[in-house]
């Protein structure tokens, strides 16, 4: 595991969001539910993006946009209205600490810690995404299923 963590972590990704090209390394928006919104029959999904707190805000500007129009948290608005404005005001503070690296790596959507990389060639991936990890610590995530593009 070690040299699989080490091999990933030579290989870093200049772009946060989700691989949209097959048999390529291109960055495009997150494939995400939760990091879409939409204009009528329009998606309008977030990234990609060139950095950690440009994520956690966009999404957490889009938490208050879906609470301002009453698509979530119908049943306490106000209570999650704060808490939400609460967590993007900390943003700064909480990246102060963290290494501003701009480097990214693949991460799983299902990451639960129990999926595998074979030969660094990820299986798997049809919705995988590029995300820095805590403390710029390479882990690399896939799942069972067919690959539609590699990483080197």
């Amino acid at each position: 595991m070690a040299n699989i963590y080490s091999e990933s972590y030579e290989h870093p990704f200049q772009l946060s969001g989700s691989l949209d090209q097959p048999r390529t390394e291109h960055i495009g928006p997150y494939a995400r539910e939760s990091l879409v919104d939409f204009n009528g029959s329009k998606m309008l999904p977030i990234g990609p993006l060139s950095s950690s707190p440009k994520l956690h805000e966009s999404s957490s500007r889009l938490i208050l946009s879906l609470i301002l129009r009453k698509e979530i948290y119908a049943d306490r608005p106000i209570d999650g209205y704060l808490i939400h404005l609460l967590l993007l005001e900390l943003i700064p503070a909480i990246n102060a600490n963290s290494q501003n690296s701009r480097h990214f790596l693949l991460k799983h959507p299902n990451d639960k810690g129990d999926q595998v990389l074979l030969n660094v060639q990820v299986v798997g991936w049809a919705n995988c995404w590029v995300s820095k990890l805590p403390n710029d610590k390479s882990v690399v995530y896939a799942k069972r299923g067919p690959i539609r593009g590699t990483v080197k």
